[in-house]
């Protein structure tokens, strides 16, 4: 590889999508694999996440037990910092075997020709056709380049607890209903009614607040042929919406989604837009409020259920190909998807089913299967134009650094939205991506 198709990449990848893996460039790299004695490079940010890291490991143990003569070596990766570390390791040739990404950092691998199609092994397994809508993201000129890792959908957690002692009868369906509840119990509690988090610093988080939002109110950032939509009416009711919150000063401003989540483990937050992985937190570091807790439909008019994603990938040209899918056929058995769901409190990547006596349990997952049914969209934190999405990353901070100021109330809603559309508008001709194309 020369040093103009290292910077090429590190220019798409690092200021994109931010690629998740340890994957040299296709042909480049000194091992394209790794030798059949070595471990499997394996590069996560699930190895240090609470409440599903304990399940991959014993994924691995089972590997190896399974094939005596292989071993896996483990890589953890900060989620924040998974982009950027990777994105050198690529740029310097290494390349993982085992390769979960995220779901937006597709289009930049694929655009980078590093894909192989996973057509021929998905046609051996009968699992295929229970895979979450996700799988239609990975699927590019007929191609599947991708299998569902896990795809949990966002929705409405509810901390029905507040809710009572607020008075509070009901859990809101509507905008206007969870506008006035958010009211009430800050009225009535002291507690915050609603929160999201509002710092520049944590953009991937704020921009997936303002998705929750704008998807909900039947629109986007931009639509499928690069179109941006910052002042499209339908934004600016969504976005006008965000501020009627943060002027009721029942949102705490100014925060990280982890200290915001942290105030709803706390049980001083009512109602938060967020997955599946906020109870699991809650079940962990505060179980005495866990049974106090659901999990029902967005109440915006779409019912918009935001899903990341992430995604199981090959590298094209690995000679290991067929140890990594017995791998990921693995984790895709029927019993570790169940294992998942319920050992997890999260979608993995298939539709299964839960068990009754899980369920008594943990009666809100019943909603996540049906919400993820119905509701998810989103994918990958991204418009549905692929060429935005290769800029995942940097779309979204184009977006946050003129969005805080309007939520903070500093800048008004629409001159501010009219600001971004036209910087997005620009950001576009500047990277030659044509509307329309």
């Amino acid at each position: 590889m020369t040093g103009i198709q290292r910077r090429s990449l590190l220019k798409a990848l690092g200021l994109g999508a931010g690629v998740a893996g340890f994957a040299g460039m296709a042909g480049c790299g000194s091992d394209s694999g790794g030798g059949a004695s070595d471990p499997l490079k394996y590069p996560s940010w699930m190895w240090t996440d609470t409440g599903v890291n304990f399940y991959w490991k014993e994924s691995v143990e089972e590997y190896e037990s399974r094939y005596p003569d292989r071993k896996i070596r483990t890589e953890s990766i900060a989620p924040n910092n998974y982009a950027d570390q990777i994105t050198t390791e690529i740029a310097g040739g290494r390349r993982p075997d085992i390769l979960p990404i995220f779901t937006n950092n597709l289009f930049s691998l694929l655009d980078n020709d590093l894909l192989e199609p996973l057509d021929p092994y998905l046609a051996k397994v009968d699992w295929v056709e229970k895979e979450l809508p996700l799988a239609k993201v990975a699927k590019v000129d007929g191609k599947q380049y991708g299998v569902v890792c896990t795809a949990s959908p966002q929705a409405l957690v509810v901390n029905k607890k507040l809710l009572q002692q607020a008075g509070v009868d009901s859990v809101p369906t509507t905008v206007d209903e969870l506008f006035a509840a958010a009211k009430t119990v800050k009225a009535k509690t002291g507690q915050w009614g609603f929160a999201f988090p509002m710092a520049s610093s944590d953009v991937q988080n704020c921009y997936v607040s303002s998705m929750q939002w704008v998807l909900g109110y039947g629109s986007d950032w931009a639509d499928e042929t690069s179109r941006p939509l910052a002042n499209a009416d339908k934004t600016k009711e969504a976005i006008e919406m965000m501020v009627a919150f943060v002027k009721a000063g029942v949102v705490p401003t100014g925060m990280k989604v982890t200290d915001v989540r942290t105030l709803f483990k706390d049980g001083k937050v009512a109602f938060m837009l967020d997955g599946p992985f906020l109870l699991s937190f809650v079940k962990q570091a505060n179980p005495a409020l866990y049974s106090s807790l659901d999990f029902v439909d967005p109440p915006t008019p779409t019912h918009a259920a935001i899903t990341g994603g992430a995604l199981w990938v090959m590298l094209k040209g690995n000679k290991r190909n067929d140890e990594v899918w017995d791998y990921i056929a693995l984790v895709n058995e029927a019993e570790w998807q169940r294992k998942w769901l319920e050992e997890t409190a999260q979608l993995a990547g298939q539709n299964v089913p839960a068990s009754e006596e899980f369920l008594k349990v943990n009666p809100w997952v019943a909603n996540m299967l049906r919400i993820a049914a119905n509701y998810q969209t989103g994918f990958g934190y991204a418009p549905p134009s692929r060429k935005i999405a290769t800029y995942a990353a940097e779309w979204q901070k184009l977006v946050i650094d003129d969005l805080i100021p309007i939520w903070s109330g500093s800048k008004p809603v629409d001159s501010g939205l009219n600001q971004l559309q036209d910087k997005l508008e620009k950001w576009l001709k500047d990277k030659n991506i044509e509307v329309g194309s």
